[in-house]
Protein backbone atom coordinates (compact mmCIF):
# COMPACT_ATOMS: atom_id res chain seq x y z
CA UNK A 1 0.00 0.00 0.00
CA UNK A 2 1.36 3.42 -0.97
CA UNK A 3 0.35 6.73 0.58
CA UNK A 4 0.84 10.15 -1.01
CA UNK A 5 0.18 13.24 1.09
CA UNK A 6 -0.24 16.62 -0.55
CA UNK A 7 -1.29 19.95 1.04
CA UNK A 8 -3.40 22.47 -0.84
CA UNK A 9 -4.73 25.94 0.02
CA UNK A 10 -8.12 25.47 1.62
CA UNK A 11 -9.61 28.45 -0.21
CA UNK A 12 -9.12 26.84 -3.61
CA UNK A 13 -11.60 24.56 -5.35
CA UNK A 14 -11.05 21.36 -3.40
CA UNK A 15 -13.09 19.17 -5.69
CA UNK A 16 -11.11 20.34 -8.73
CA UNK A 17 -7.82 19.76 -6.93
CA UNK A 18 -8.92 16.28 -5.88
CA UNK A 19 -9.93 15.43 -9.43
CA UNK A 20 -6.56 16.68 -10.67
CA UNK A 21 -4.56 14.63 -8.20
CA UNK A 22 -6.66 11.56 -9.03
CA UNK A 23 -5.93 11.93 -12.74
CA UNK A 24 -2.27 12.51 -11.95
CA UNK A 25 -1.91 9.34 -9.90
CA UNK A 26 -3.81 7.28 -12.44
CA UNK A 27 -1.03 8.07 -14.92
CA UNK A 28 0.95 5.40 -13.10
CA UNK A 29 -1.22 3.10 -15.17
CA UNK A 30 1.51 2.58 -17.75
CA UNK A 31 0.52 -0.63 -19.57
CA UNK A 32 -3.23 -0.86 -19.09
CA UNK A 33 -6.28 0.11 -17.12
CA UNK A 34 -7.00 -0.40 -13.44
CA UNK A 35 -3.36 -0.51 -12.44
CA UNK A 36 -4.27 1.26 -9.23
CA UNK A 37 -7.36 1.51 -7.05
CA UNK A 38 -7.48 5.12 -5.93
CA UNK A 39 -9.15 6.51 -2.87
CA UNK A 40 -9.03 10.21 -1.91
CA UNK A 41 -10.15 11.42 1.51
CA UNK A 42 -10.05 15.15 2.31
CA UNK A 43 -9.23 15.93 5.94
CA UNK A 44 -8.05 19.04 7.75
CA UNK A 45 -7.53 20.43 11.20
CA UNK A 46 -7.78 24.11 10.25
CA UNK A 47 -9.13 26.36 7.52
CA UNK A 48 -5.78 26.95 5.84
CA UNK A 49 -5.01 23.50 4.48
CA UNK A 50 -6.72 20.34 3.37
CA UNK A 51 -4.96 17.01 3.37
CA UNK A 52 -5.56 14.68 0.44
CA UNK A 53 -4.52 11.11 1.05
CA UNK A 54 -4.26 8.80 -1.92
CA UNK A 55 -4.07 5.10 -1.11
CA UNK A 56 -3.15 2.87 -4.01
CA UNK A 57 -3.16 -0.90 -4.30
CA UNK A 58 -0.50 -2.12 -6.69
CA UNK A 59 -1.35 -4.82 -9.21
CA UNK A 60 0.71 -6.68 -11.79
CA UNK A 61 3.84 -5.16 -10.20
CA UNK A 62 6.43 -7.39 -11.85
CA UNK A 63 5.27 -6.71 -15.38
CA UNK A 64 5.05 -2.98 -14.88
CA UNK A 65 8.40 -2.65 -13.11
CA UNK A 66 10.04 -4.21 -16.16
CA UNK A 67 8.45 -1.62 -18.42
CA UNK A 68 9.49 1.21 -16.10
CA UNK A 69 13.08 -0.08 -15.92
CA UNK A 70 13.21 -0.35 -19.69
CA UNK A 71 12.29 3.33 -19.96
CA UNK A 72 14.97 4.58 -17.55
CA UNK A 73 17.80 2.03 -17.83
CA UNK A 74 19.95 4.25 -20.04
CA UNK A 75 19.79 7.24 -17.67
CA UNK A 76 22.87 8.11 -15.62
CA UNK A 77 20.75 9.75 -12.94
CA UNK A 78 17.24 8.88 -11.74
CA UNK A 79 15.00 11.56 -10.26
CA UNK A 80 11.32 12.44 -10.04
CA UNK A 81 11.70 14.61 -13.14
CA UNK A 82 13.32 11.64 -14.96
CA UNK A 83 10.23 9.55 -14.26
CA UNK A 84 7.92 12.39 -15.27
CA UNK A 85 9.72 12.78 -18.59
CA UNK A 86 10.42 9.15 -19.49
CA UNK A 87 7.18 7.63 -18.19
CA UNK A 88 4.87 10.50 -19.18
CA UNK A 89 3.38 11.07 -15.72
CA UNK A 90 2.69 13.99 -13.44
CA UNK A 91 4.61 15.03 -10.36
CA UNK A 92 2.48 13.22 -7.77
CA UNK A 93 2.56 9.93 -9.66
CA UNK A 94 6.30 10.23 -10.35
CA UNK A 95 7.00 11.06 -6.70
CA UNK A 96 5.13 7.98 -5.50
CA UNK A 97 6.91 5.76 -8.03
CA UNK A 98 10.31 7.24 -7.15
CA UNK A 99 9.81 6.46 -3.45
CA UNK A 100 8.70 2.93 -4.30
CA UNK A 101 11.73 2.30 -6.53
CA UNK A 102 14.03 3.42 -3.70
CA UNK A 103 12.17 1.32 -1.14
CA UNK A 104 12.41 -1.75 -3.38
CA UNK A 105 16.10 -0.97 -4.09
CA UNK A 106 15.62 -0.63 -7.83
CA UNK A 107 17.14 2.84 -7.41
CA UNK A 108 20.06 3.50 -5.04
CA UNK A 109 21.97 6.55 -3.85
CA UNK A 110 25.41 7.18 -5.31
CA UNK A 111 27.11 8.43 -2.14
CA UNK A 112 29.90 10.06 -4.16
CA UNK A 113 27.70 12.29 -6.32
CA UNK A 114 24.75 12.28 -3.89
CA UNK A 115 22.44 11.40 -6.79
CA UNK A 116 20.20 8.41 -7.35
CA UNK A 117 21.10 5.84 -10.00
CA UNK A 118 19.61 2.61 -11.29
CA UNK A 119 20.64 -0.54 -9.41
CA UNK A 120 21.48 -2.49 -12.57
CA UNK A 121 22.11 -5.75 -10.74
CA UNK A 122 18.75 -5.61 -8.99
CA UNK A 123 16.99 -4.58 -12.19
CA UNK A 124 18.55 -7.37 -14.22
CA UNK A 125 20.08 -4.93 -16.69
CA UNK A 126 22.92 -6.61 -18.53
CA UNK A 127 26.26 -5.12 -17.64
CA UNK A 128 28.51 -3.99 -20.44
CA UNK A 129 31.71 -5.81 -21.25
CA UNK A 130 34.74 -4.94 -19.14
CA UNK A 131 36.02 -1.50 -20.00
CA UNK A 132 39.64 -0.65 -20.61
CA UNK A 133 40.54 2.91 -19.72
CA UNK A 134 43.45 5.26 -20.38
CA UNK A 135 43.58 8.13 -17.87
CA UNK A 136 45.46 10.70 -19.92
CA UNK A 137 47.62 13.64 -18.94
CA UNK A 138 48.69 15.96 -21.78
CA UNK A 139 51.77 17.99 -20.84
CA UNK A 140 54.74 15.64 -20.57
CA UNK A 141 52.81 12.90 -22.39
CA UNK A 142 51.58 14.26 -25.72
CA UNK A 143 54.33 16.88 -25.69
CA UNK A 144 57.75 17.37 -24.10
CA UNK A 145 60.49 19.95 -23.62
CA UNK A 146 61.52 19.79 -27.30
CA UNK A 147 58.01 20.07 -28.76
CA UNK A 148 57.76 22.74 -31.47
CA UNK A 149 53.97 22.67 -31.81
CA UNK A 150 52.25 25.70 -30.32
CA UNK A 151 48.84 26.33 -28.76
CA UNK A 152 48.05 29.89 -27.70
CA UNK A 153 51.70 30.60 -26.94
CA UNK A 154 52.18 27.39 -24.92
CA UNK A 155 53.50 23.94 -25.76
CA UNK A 156 51.12 22.22 -28.15
CA UNK A 157 50.61 18.54 -28.97
CA UNK A 158 52.81 16.43 -31.22
CA UNK A 159 51.07 14.37 -33.89
CA UNK A 160 53.69 11.64 -33.44
CA UNK A 161 52.73 11.18 -29.83
CA UNK A 162 49.01 11.13 -30.65
CA UNK A 163 49.85 8.40 -33.15
CA UNK A 164 51.52 6.39 -30.35
CA UNK A 165 48.37 6.82 -28.28
CA UNK A 166 46.31 5.62 -31.24
CA UNK A 167 48.44 2.46 -31.44
CA UNK A 168 47.43 1.65 -27.87
CA UNK A 169 43.74 2.30 -28.51
CA UNK A 170 43.79 0.22 -31.69
CA UNK A 171 45.46 -2.71 -29.91
CA UNK A 172 43.25 -2.66 -26.80
CA UNK A 173 40.00 -0.85 -27.67
CA UNK A 174 40.62 1.30 -24.59
CA UNK A 175 38.68 4.50 -23.94
CA UNK A 176 40.36 7.81 -23.10
CA UNK A 177 39.52 9.74 -19.93
CA UNK A 178 41.16 13.14 -19.41
CA UNK A 179 43.00 13.83 -16.12
CA UNK A 180 45.17 16.70 -17.35
CA UNK A 181 44.65 20.32 -16.36
CA UNK A 182 43.61 20.71 -20.01
CA UNK A 183 40.26 19.31 -18.86
CA UNK A 184 39.25 22.47 -16.98
CA UNK A 185 37.29 23.82 -19.92
CA UNK A 186 36.78 20.56 -21.79
CA UNK A 187 33.23 19.15 -21.92
CA UNK A 188 31.91 15.81 -23.12
CA UNK A 189 28.35 17.08 -23.67
CA UNK A 190 27.84 18.19 -27.29
CA UNK A 191 25.70 21.17 -26.23
CA UNK A 192 28.57 22.48 -24.07
CA UNK A 193 31.28 22.21 -26.71
CA UNK A 194 30.78 25.84 -27.71
CA UNK A 195 31.84 26.84 -24.18
CA UNK A 196 35.22 25.11 -24.43
CA UNK A 197 38.38 27.20 -24.41
CA UNK A 198 41.00 27.18 -27.18
CA UNK A 199 43.07 24.51 -25.44
CA UNK A 200 40.14 22.08 -25.23
CA UNK A 201 39.17 22.69 -28.87
CA UNK A 202 42.78 22.25 -29.93
CA UNK A 203 43.01 18.98 -27.98
CA UNK A 204 39.81 17.61 -29.54
CA UNK A 205 41.02 18.54 -33.02
CA UNK A 206 44.46 16.98 -32.56
CA UNK A 207 42.97 13.67 -31.40
CA UNK A 208 40.15 13.68 -33.96
CA UNK A 209 42.75 14.08 -36.71
CA UNK A 210 43.81 10.52 -35.94
CA UNK A 211 40.36 9.15 -35.16
CA UNK A 212 40.57 9.43 -31.37
CA UNK A 213 38.02 10.89 -28.96
CA UNK A 214 37.90 11.54 -25.23
CA UNK A 215 34.85 9.98 -23.55
CA UNK A 216 34.98 11.80 -20.21
CA UNK A 217 37.12 13.56 -17.62
CA UNK A 218 37.82 13.17 -13.92
CA UNK A 219 37.03 15.69 -11.21
CA UNK A 220 39.86 16.16 -8.71
CA UNK A 221 38.36 19.00 -6.65
CA UNK A 222 42.00 19.99 -6.04
CA UNK A 223 44.60 20.07 -8.82
CA UNK A 224 47.08 17.79 -7.02
CA UNK A 225 44.53 15.08 -6.18
CA UNK A 226 44.43 13.33 -9.53
CA UNK A 227 44.43 9.91 -7.88
CA UNK A 228 41.35 10.82 -5.86
CA UNK A 229 39.66 11.95 -9.05
CA UNK A 230 40.41 8.64 -10.74
CA UNK A 231 39.14 6.58 -7.80
CA UNK A 232 35.92 8.60 -7.69
CA UNK A 233 35.48 8.11 -11.43
CA UNK A 234 35.94 4.33 -11.07
CA UNK A 235 33.52 4.18 -8.15
CA UNK A 236 30.88 6.01 -10.16
CA UNK A 237 31.25 3.51 -13.01
CA UNK A 238 30.77 0.67 -10.53
CA UNK A 239 27.57 2.23 -9.20
CA UNK A 240 26.33 2.53 -12.77
CA UNK A 241 26.92 -1.19 -13.23
CA UNK A 242 29.91 -0.75 -15.55
CA UNK A 243 32.88 -3.06 -15.07
CA UNK A 244 36.44 -1.83 -15.56
CA UNK A 245 38.67 -4.73 -16.47
CA UNK A 246 41.93 -2.80 -16.62
CA UNK A 247 43.22 0.75 -16.76
CA UNK A 248 46.44 2.72 -17.01
CA UNK A 249 47.47 6.24 -16.11
CA UNK A 250 49.74 8.27 -18.37
CA UNK A 251 51.31 11.11 -16.38
CA UNK A 252 54.72 12.73 -16.06
CA UNK A 253 54.14 13.60 -12.38
CA UNK A 254 53.50 11.43 -9.31
CA UNK A 255 50.84 13.66 -7.71
CA UNK A 256 48.92 11.55 -5.11
CA UNK A 257 49.13 8.26 -6.99
CA UNK A 258 51.16 6.59 -4.24
CA UNK A 259 48.80 7.75 -1.51
CA UNK A 260 45.76 6.57 -3.49
CA UNK A 261 47.44 3.21 -4.26
CA UNK A 262 47.41 3.67 -8.03
CA UNK A 263 51.13 3.41 -8.79
CA UNK A 264 50.78 -0.08 -10.31
CA UNK A 265 48.57 1.48 -12.98
CA UNK A 266 50.86 4.45 -13.60
CA UNK A 267 53.10 4.58 -16.65
CA UNK A 268 55.19 7.62 -15.89
CA UNK A 269 56.57 9.59 -18.81
CA UNK A 270 58.92 12.58 -18.62
CA UNK A 271 58.56 16.14 -19.85
CA UNK A 272 62.34 16.35 -20.29
CA UNK A 273 62.58 12.71 -21.29
CA UNK A 274 60.62 12.85 -24.52
CA UNK A 275 57.04 12.39 -23.29
CA UNK A 276 55.19 9.35 -24.63
CA UNK A 277 57.61 6.91 -26.27
CA UNK A 278 57.35 3.51 -28.04
CA UNK A 279 58.49 1.72 -24.86
CA UNK A 280 55.49 3.18 -23.03
CA UNK A 281 53.19 1.91 -25.79
CA UNK A 282 54.41 -1.66 -25.27
CA UNK A 283 53.90 -1.49 -21.50
CA UNK A 284 50.48 0.08 -21.90
CA UNK A 285 49.22 -2.61 -24.27
CA UNK A 286 50.48 -5.36 -21.95
CA UNK A 287 48.79 -3.83 -18.92
CA UNK A 288 45.49 -3.12 -20.62
CA UNK A 289 45.23 -6.60 -22.12
CA UNK A 290 45.78 -8.21 -18.70
CA UNK A 291 42.31 -7.90 -17.14
CA UNK A 292 42.29 -7.34 -13.39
Amino acid sequence: MNTITTHFDYDKNINKLMEGIADDVKKLNLPGEDFYDLFITPTGENKDFVKCVCDMKRRRTNMDIKEIIDKIKSKKEISISTLQRECSMGYVAASALFKQLIQDEYVVLNTVTNKYVLNKKKCGVKEEANLKLIFLDVDGVLNCSTTKDDCCGFKGIEDEKVNLLKQIVDATDAKIVLVSSWKNYWYKEPYLKEKQDEFANYLDAKLAKQGLTIIDKTNDFESFNRGDGINIFLENLKLLGLNVGSFIIFDDEMFDYKYTKLTKHLIQTGYTGGGLLPKHVTRAIEKLNQEV
